[in-house]
């Protein structure tokens, strides 16, 4: 064990502790050697895995008087409420390759998640309605319905409509990176991948819809509120009269959480896929919402050449409202 000339040998005491404050861990009624479960390096305040179960056991069992002991005595300087663990997610994943379905959803649950698996896009979306995950993993090349097409269905769904999508590709040019924004994905992770990278990806997403308050069923921006459940919207407080159209578009925008959805991604997540309506019939609807924001009508931007986006950020050049 590296760390200098101050580290523990095996069964000793750690700098500071004599053997009286072995009752910290014996409270517990474990029969305890150090080697085994507590290993403490001096002047540094390192503590081992070992120590760390030991510290989650501890707070399930006892609460924290045994742990503000230990930190009293310098074994380690900040107390493990101090960055609480974050919630189980819920995590659906769909791909269509047994081993990298097999390969991920483990290192998903072994990172403490439940997790739900689908290997083609209808099973998937039968699946996602039926769990409302928090995240869904999704890869793009499926035979049959492809990720690209599971993703816009999700976004042409009030009940799925806002559910996080991490898309997972072997296509990794900048072309097809903005081909799965468009279509809804929230971030894009190109195979070969890490999967702490991915797992990271996973948190990311969740956390931003955590950050905004938001709900599955309820969206909001600036004066904004939408209601997926109750097919409402209000802005100022102020019911909005929409047409199912002007709902569905104005949900989208909203859950894309500042991000620019072009004209083709509006077609598919508030028409529906299959449909054919021209570009100038969202330029329409996005008109028409805006009448009904009244005062607030610039939140909704023009980014020229591109589409539209949502946001209560200052305008820039590039945008109008």
């Amino acid at each position: 064990m590296g760390g200098g000339s101050g580290s523990a040998g095996r069964g000793s005491i750690p700098p500071g502790m004599d053997r009286g404050d072995t009752s910290v861990f014996k409270s517990f009624g474990w029969r305890v050697s150090w080697h085994t479960h507590f290993r403490a390096w001096a002047g540094g305040g390192a503590v081992s895995v070992n120590a760390a179960i030991f510290i989650q056991i501890a707070q399930t069992q006892g609460g924290t008087g045994p742990i503000h002991r230990l930190r009293a005595l310098g074994l380690f300087s900040r107390l493990p409420e101090e960055h609480p663990m974050p919630a189980p997610l819920t995590v659906v994943v769909v791909d269509d390759e047994p081993d990298v379905l097999e390969l991920v959803a483990y290192n998903i649950r072994q990172d403490g998640h439940t997790v739900a698996t689908a290997s083609d896009g209808v099973t998937a979306l039968n699946l996602i309605r039926t769990r409302q995950p928090d995240v869904v993993v999704l890869d793009v090349m499926m035979p049959g319905l492809s990720g690209l097409e599971v993703a816009r269905r999700m976004r042409s769904q009030t009940e799925t409509a806002s559910i996080p999508i991490v898309m997972l590709t072997a296509r990794a040019e900048e072309k097809h990176e903005l081909e799965g924004l468009d279509a809804g994905a929230d971030d894009y992770v190109s195979k070969p991948f890490s999967m702490q990278v991915l797992l990271a990806r996973i948190k990311a997403v969740a956390r931003r819809v955590g950050a905004t308050g938001a709900k599955k069923n309820h969206l909001s921006l600036g004066p904004i509120e939408i209601d997926l459940d109750e097919h409402a919207a209000t802005v100022g407080g102020e019911p909005m009269k929409l047409t199912i159209t002007e709902f569905r578009i104005l949900s989208a925008l909203v859950s894309a959480q500042g991000k620019v959805l072009s004209r083709p991604a509006l077609i598919s997540r508030a028409i529906g896929p299959g449909v054919t309506v021209t570009e100038r019939t969202i330029d329409v609807h996005v008109t028409s919402i805006r009448k009904k924001l009244g005062d607030h009508h610039g939140l909704i931007r023009t980014v020229r050449g591109v589409g539209y986006r949502a946001t209560t950020e200052p305008e820039t050049a590039d945008s109008a409202p």
